[in-house]
């Protein structure tokens, strides 16, 4: 689009349409309440160029301000759905380390929200092998990590 000209009451030409004028030129003359008319004509544009920047400024604060009210019921929303779609068929179709990133993210939270600190790699290990033994009905398999037999007691080198 090219800019088109117009003229103001002393006859000087100005640009109607003037891509590079910032919003932050604009509201700096503002805070020092020039008039918008010789904002206008500083910034060498039309009066109405500068008042469809400062609605189009006005409407995407109005936009982020209610995003931001409406966030927390928005995110709740999504978070409903996402827990309306995990039921044991999606489960028994993860991938085993899906299943294991899930049960860490869901303890970590847990443990959040009743006030006590975040699994660390070591305990959340020791929850692993406990529930292993649960469910293979309390006959542990050796688990190694980084060439070493996890035990629910302790660590030992695997030979």
């Amino acid at each position: 689009m090219t800019p088109t000209s117009g003229t103001l009451e002393n006859s000087t030409q100005v640009e109607k349409y003037h891509k590079d004028i910032s919003i932050s030129d604009i509201q700096e003359r503002i805070k020092k309440n020039v008039p918008i008319k010789e904002i206008a004509q500083q910034l060498n544009c039309s009066e109405s160029n500068i008042y469809k920047r400062l609605d189009k400024h006005r409407q995407l604060l109005r936009q982020a301000k209610d995003y931001v009210a409406d966030r927390e019921q928005q995110l709740q929303s999504k978070q409903a759905l996402l827990l309306k779609h995990i039921n044991e068929e999606s489960i028994k179709k993860s991938s085993l380390s899906q299943r294991v990133i899930a049960f860490g993210v869901l303890l970590d939270k847990e443990r959040a929200l009743t006030g006590k600190d975040s699994v660390t790699p070591r305990s959340f290990t020791q929850i692993i092998v406990n529930v292993d033994k649960q469910i293979r009905g309390g006959k542990p398999q050796d688990i190694v990590i980084e060439g070493k037999v996890v035990d629910n007691e302790e660590e030992s080198d695997a030979t």
